[in-house]
C-alpha cells in the first residue's frame, strides 16, 4: 500500500519557514561543544518533488521501542520511504578557537545541502500519551536508533 501526499499543501514558503524555525529552536536547545558557536539553518526549501512512502506493516507498537500506557490508542506503522528531489537548505555555523582566549579565532562556515537522496525504513508510532522529539537527528540516523517527532508541534498548526 502506498500513500498519496498532497505536496502542494506543504511545499510553500510559509511551511518551509515553519520547518526552518522549528529546527533552529531544536538546535538552540542542544548542548554544543565549546568549539561550536552559531549553528542555524538560514534557508530551507522542501523542493517541488514529494517523497514516496510505502506502508510495510501496521500493528501494535513494538514493546522494545514503546510500552504503551494501559487503555492508550497506540499504533506503529513501518514505512519504506524514498526522496530523490530538489529540496535544499543552507546551514551557517561558527567554528571557535578558544585558545589563548575565548573566541580567539572564529571560522564562519556555510554549507548548502541540495538535491538529497534519502531512502530507508522508518517505524512511525502514534501514541496519544507520548509524542516528543527524543534525540537530535544527528545522533539517531543509524539503525537501530529511532526518532520521535511531535506532529502537533512541527508543521501542523
Amino acid at each position: 500500500m502506498s500513500l498519496k501526499i498532497y505536496w502542494e499543501r506543504i511545499n510553500n514558503e510559509k511551511q518551509s519557514n515553519k520547518a526552518k524555525d522549528y529546527l533552529n529552536r531544536i538546535f538552540a536547545s542542544i548542548d554544543k561543544p565549546d568549539i561550536i558557536g552559531k549553528f542555524e539553518i538560514t534557508s530551507l526549501s522542501l523542493g517541488s518533488k514529494p517523497p514516496t512512502f510505502e506502508i510495510i506493516s501496521i500493528a501494535d507498537p513494538d514493546v522494545n521501542i514503546l510500552t504503551p500506557a494501559p487503555n492508550s490508542n497506540s499504533i506503529e506503522a513501518r514505512v519504506k520511504f524514498s526522496y530523490d528531489g530538489d529540496a535544499h537548505f543552507m546551514l551557517e555555523a561558527e567554528l571557535l578557537v578558544n585558545a589563548p582566549t575565548p573566541k580567539f579565532i572564529i571560522f564562519p562556515i556555510s554549507i548548502k545541502v541540495s538535491s538529497p537522496h534519502i531512502s530507508g525504513i522508518a517505524s512511525v508510532i502514534y501514541d496519544e500519551k507520548n509524542d516528543e522529539l527524543r534525540e537530535i537527528i544527528a545522533k539517531r540516523m543509524v539503525y537501530p536508533n529511532r526518532i520521535t517527532l511531535s506532529l502537533k508541534d512541527a508543521l501542523i498548526k
